[in-house]
């Protein structure tokens, strides 16, 4: 304790290493030191189980989620990731399980609240007995599926050899199924149960590491587990090392270490779906994707398709308003380019109007216009009559009016 009070807010792992020292030099002394020969390995080990809840509790609330580590930065990530993964099925996951069914997800409930509670305890050893706890419900939930899955079997069977076409249940495949259908049929049979001159056999350790591990997978999705990151890493730091590596309690903790590693790096390759699929799902929150030969019942199967075509039209309108607002943009840009390339001629050749030779309201006098420019002279005040027309121009004028006399005419002898 001496040792972990001076460096308790500067170096996580210095702390660990001395915690886990003090466990080695203690396992250490009750072996070989004559005082605790008389004592059994289980009292001994509850001794060592005792010092290691007393150290865990005591450094509890300075070594959980240390600020001298990114524990909680990475917890609220892995939190809002898991959050956004909630459409993923155990169907995606490899899992066979079926949530649908009461038996199994009394046991996957179970589950679920001892996942929840790890994070309450302050203790590594009683976070450890939470996650044993979680993982055997697991493997209840399994052994129930197949069991489930064996009586469904046998009745299926009987039923065709009698050439009854009585309803199955929803996830059980039907007559009428397609070839991915029969295929799933055939795998559900073969793993669930053995089948020899119509006896039925159940077998309990079919609830294998294949199974267990996207199950428990699916069960961090499902319960999104507060600080769940947090507390692996003060149970792997804290915890006495020698119940980590050996036995349940060791097998149990790094499946879920594995899971949420999976979870951490999860990508659409994880999932075995394509980019675009895993986007769109992404995108939605909800699953919009049927792979082949998933047992889905009728209603779920139309409410599925009728997701993927809603979606598939708004996909197709959010295309077509980007396109508007791209054109939209287009024409703003063309429009400011446009006045731009306007101001820029008016700048670089200016438009000089001379209204005095286009208007004659300006003129003194009018008939400039008809006679041609004013011819340049140096005298000021000079009219028009007053300059000197040259012979080019002369020749371009009409022919001056001559006057001519009246003559008056009596009309009266005129008619006369």
């Amino acid at each position: 304790m001496e040792q972990l009070e001076p460096i308790r807010s500067s170096n996580i792992n210095q702390a660990s290493m001395i915690v886990q020292d003090f466990y080695h030099n203690l396992s250490n002394r009750i072996s070989n030191n004559p005082m605790y020969s008389n004592l059994s390995p289980k009292t001994k080990e509850s001794v060592l189980n005792s010092v290691e809840r007393f150290v865990t509790t005591w450094i509890y609330f300075w070594a959980f989620a240390s600020p001298t580590t990114d524990d909680e930065e990475i917890d609220l990530k892995l939190q809002e990731k898991i959050r956004s993964l909630h459409w993923v099925t155990p169907y995606l996951l490899d899992s066979p399980i079926n949530p649908n069914s009461s038996e199994e997800l009394a046991h996957l409930d179970l589950a679920t609240f001892a996942l929840i509670k790890v994070n309450t305890l302050l203790a590594s050893e009683d976070k450890l007995n939470q996650i044993v706890q979680c993982c055997r419900s697991v493997f209840d939930a399994l052994r129930a599926h197949y069991r489930n899955y064996a009586a469904i079997t046998q009745q299926y069977l009987s039923n065709n050899d009698n050439n009854d076409k009585s309803p199955t249940p929803d996830y059980m495949p039907s007559q009428n199924e397609n070839n991915n259908s029969t295929h799933v049929q055939n795998n559900v049979m073969n793993n669930s149960v053995n089948i020899t001159n119509n006896v039925v056999f159940e077998q309990e350790d079919t609830a294998n590491a294949d199974d267990f591990l996207p199950t428990l997978i699916w069960i961090v999705l499902n319960s999104n587990p507060p600080l769940i990151y947090s507390n692996l890493q003060f149970i792997m730091r804290f915890a006495n090392q020698n119940r980590l590596n050996s036995g349940e309690a060791g097998y149990f903790f790094t499946n879920l270490s594995c899971a949420v590693h999976f979870l951490r790096n999860l990508t659409h390759e994880s999932l075995s779906l394509s980019e675009e699929d895993f986007s769109r799902c992404m995108r939605k929150g909800l699953l919009l994707i049927r792979r082949p030969g998933e047992p889905l019942s009728e209603n779920e199967k139309l409410l599925m398709d009728n997701g993927i075509r809603l979606a598939d039209l708004e996909d197709s309108l959010n295309d077509l308003n980007t396109k508007l607002e791209s054109a939209e943009l287009d024409m703003k840009r063309f429009h400011e380019y446009f006045h731009h390339e306007i101001r820029q001629i008016r700048t670089n050749i200016p438009l000089n109007v001379r209204i005095d030779d286009l208007d004659s309201r300006h003129l003194e006098n009018p008939h400039i216009l008809l006679l041609g420019p004013l011819c340049k002279s140096n005298r000021q005040n000079e009219s028009l009559l007053d300059c000197d027309l040259d012979e080019a121009t002369n020749r371009l004028l009409p022919d001056p009016i001559q006057p001519t006399p009246y003559v008056a005419v009596d009309h009266c002898k005129k008619s006369v």
